[in-house]
């Protein structure tokens, strides 16, 4: 389980200012990552995206993930995170 901070911000379009954004504070690219992503709700697991990703070159991948609110407890998420795991095998 892994718990941090996410900031998420749109690209759309031209990215070139994102590319010398990246490269004024020392990031160059030295893969392109290609990948399908299907998102799976379920009634049953409130608050919880379980994602279903094929990454060309390097296989499929399951993320499961569970948002909480800032300030709230990670325990409940975690503890669903790692039932859903266990029931996925």
């Amino acid at each position: 389980v892994k718990i941090r901070p996410e900031i998420e911000l749109p690209i759309a379009g031209d990215v070139s200012a994102w590319k010398e954004m990246w490269k004024q504070l020392g990031f160059c690219i030295v893969e392109e990552v290609r990948k399908q992503r299907r998102v799976m709700l379920s009634p049953d697991y409130v608050g919880v995206n379980l994602c279903l990703d094929r990454v060309e070159r390097l296989g499929d991948f399951v993320e499961i993930e569970s948002l909480v609110e800032e300030g709230k407890s990670h325990s409940d998420a975690i503890a669903t995170i790692e039932s859903l795991a266990k029931i996925l095998g």
